[in-house]
């Protein structure tokens, strides 16, 4: 796993929040271009440097 990568459940686990609502920030996030999916991982797409 590279630092720009995170599953649902570590998001989760993060933010102390159960799955069901971690799966929304990240679907969320996803849906303003901030994360896109790749398998199980949200990759961190804004904020990278180029």
């Amino acid at each position: 796993m590279r630092k720009n990568e995170i599953t649902a459940v570590e998001r989760g686990d993060a933010l102390g929040v159960s799955l069901k609502y971690a799966l929304a920030y990240l679907e969320y996030f996803g849906k303003i271009k901030i994360t896109r999916r790749n398998g199980d991982f949200r990759i961190l797409i804004r904020g990278e440097k180029t």
